[in-house]
């Protein structure tokens, strides 16, 4: 009876449709706004296949993105970069990539002669001028630790992407009139005269009061705020002590003989015939390999013994009620030294660790005994083991306690503000003698401000009779024709202000020699800005699709909000009283 029943129900339709009605609703719950719908699954199958992201429609492994990421760092995997730095990194690796992709769909390669022309052109990569191939894979393999694989792929890039840049300042042309405006600004050569309004000229003492400086202490907060500092103690671990003890195996000293080619290269052996340099024979650097292996085992015995101080004062280790930071050291015979408060860009007077030390004790906190302790640090000639005292807060401290820096810094604001104002005041009234016919001599001399005159010179060719202000006076007049007044700026010692008495054009013969080196100068600025727009447009036209960030915001919308756990609370509470 009950399998007759079943084998109706199979047969009929309306169940079959109901069946149906209700995993439709199933999947479109699944797949509502919420998570998606059919995007969040083809999201979904692009993350399952391992893409990073896609530019212009590909998909983008995490390994080809890891990979640009490192190119753009140029090889250095030790940077310690904010999030704000790391998301501007993130953005050059795309910008990268879409490139990439742009020039392979123009069909611009890179053949193998390319890379090796700019490879044996490179004298890093020489050795008395003649490329060695060992040196080669040695600062390969040794420094930038990568594989000659990875290092060639990346000159490839880097000459793809040189060619699209060259492509790019192609379509820029400087226009000539624009060409003859600079080359008159570099070569003409003009007489100027000068003057420099000194802050002493203002003869009007500046007043603070308390009330202003308190005005700018509150105004300007973080110019008396004070870092996070930290305190500590610590006690040091020669390494020389362990010196005599350690013990250096033959083994050790050619292993790191074969290692380490590029410290043995013997420089003398490459001439004309012999274009790969040799190593030393292991004989000759055999004691300089010993002596530093040597202090390698010696800094790690130091290590030991401060790694054994550290174990020895931590709770629940060795003793349930171990000793402090200081009887431990009595029991070793080892100073233990207090620092002063120092915040996280200075470094700690006699501790030859640096900022390795630094990071150590910002490192620990004061409420864990475990975390309140340092491992070993080792410096130079030491390793440190430190135990932190106390920290301070960033913080901006009471007026009071800062009163006096707040009257020095707002009475530099005042004066520079009223020095600012009576320059400006001083610059128009000369500029409007000017303009009724006095002389620039006549305007300065009712201000008594002196007047200098400059020997003929050029931009290009400066002034060389060791006047203090050439640079700055080469910048002001060279945009200027004769009779013209410059705008004020700023010198060591107050303003200057430059009047042009007379400009010739430069000669012939070095307008012709300097156009065309100003002509490819321009072109690589203006080009260089032009490209990164272009890397820019290049990545929008690439209609960027960054999965980790989507995945990022597609985890925060799964997140229920509280007024959804609030409800589901609640009727949970509901049912239970039910």
């Amino acid at each position: 009876m009950l399998i007759t029943s079943f084998n109706r129900m199979v047969r009929n339709k309306w169940i079959w449709m109901a069946f149906s009605l209700l995993v439709a609703l199933a999947f479109l719950g699944y797949f509502s706004p919420r998570t998606g719908g059919c995007g969040r699954r083809a999201f979904q199958a692009d993350v399952e296949a391992g893409a990073r992201g896609k530019v212009f429609g590909r998909l983008v492994s995490h390994d080809e993105f890891l990979t640009a990421r490192l190119f753009e760092m140029r090889f250095r995997t030790d940077l310690r970069l904010t999030p704000r730095q790391a998301a501007a990194l993130d953005r050059l690796a795309w910008k990268r990539i879409a490139a990439l992709e742009t020039a392979s769909r123009m069909g611009l390669t890179v053949s193998p002669s390319e890379i090796t022309e700019t490879i044996t052109r490179d004298p890093s990569f020489s050795v008395n001028g003649v490329f060695s191939k060992e040196r080669y894979r040695a600062i390969i393999l040794n420094q930038l630790r990568i594989d000659v694989q990875t290092f060639e792929e990346y000159l490839r890039q880097e000459i793809l992407l040189r060619k699209l840049q060259n492509m790019v300042e192609s379509t820029l042309l400087t226009p000539p009139s624009e060409m003859d405006r600079r080359v008159a600004n570099l070569c003409d050569e003009m007489v100027a005269e000068y003057t420099i309004i000194e802050p002493q000229t203002n003869r009007s003492s500046v007043a603070v009061t308390e009330e202003d400086a308190k005005a700018f202490y509150e105004k300007f907060p973080k110019l008396f705020e004070e870092p996070e500092k930290v305190a500590v103690k610590y006690v040091s671990f020669p390494i020389s002590n362990h010196l005599e003890s350690a013990e250096v195996a033959e083994s050790e000293i050619r292993d790191y003989y074969d290692e380490h080619d590029e410290e043995f290269l013997d420089e003398t052996s490459t001439n004309s015939t012999n274009a790969i340099a040799s190593r030393l024979p292991m004989e000759k650097v055999k004691d300089q390999i010993e002596m530093k292996l040597r202090r390698q085992h010696a800094a790690q015995k130091a290590g030991d013994a401060a790694a054994d101080f550290v174990i020895s004062i931590l709770p629940g280790r060795l003793s349930p009620n171990p000793p402090s930071f200081e009887e431990a050291a009595a029991n070793l015979g080892l100073a233990v030294t207090t620092t002063d408060y120092f915040s996280v860009r200075q470094t700690v007077p006699g501790v030859d660790a640096g900022y390795r030390f630094t990071r150590a004790a910002f490192e620990r906190e004061m409420g864990d005994p475990a975390r309140r302790v340092s491992d070993a640090i080792i410096g130079s000639n030491m390793v440190y083991a430190l135990e932190l005292v106390g920290r301070k807060e960033k913080h901006v401290p009471p007026f009071d306690d800062v009163k006096q820096k707040a009257f020095d810094l707002a009475r530099l604001a005042a004066e520079h503000e009223a020095f600012a104002k009576l320059s400006a005041e001083i610059h128009a009234d000369i500029k409007q003698s000017l303009a009724t016919g006095a002389t620039f001599t006549a305007a300065c001399l009712k201000h008594s401000l002196p007047v200098f005159t400059t020997e003929t010179f050029s931009a290009y060719g400066g002034i060389t009779n060791d006047n203090p202000y050439a640079e700055e006076l080469a910048k002001s007049a060279m945009s200027l024709q004769k009779g013209e007044l410059s705008d004020l700026e700023a010198v060591t010692n107050g303003m200057l202000m430059v009047y042009v008495t007379d400009r010739k054009p430069a000669d012939t013969d070095l307008t012709l020699m300097i156009r065309p080196q100003l002509q490819a100068m321009l072109d690589r600025y203006a080009g260089s800005a032009a490209f990164e727009e272009w890397l820019e447009q290049n990545l929008a036209e690439a209609q960027l699709v960054d999965m980790t960030a989507a995945r990022q915001g597609a985890a925060a919308e799964e997140q229920p909000s509280a007024a959804e756990e609030d409800e589901e609370s609640e009727t949970q509470t509901q049912k239970g009283e039910e």
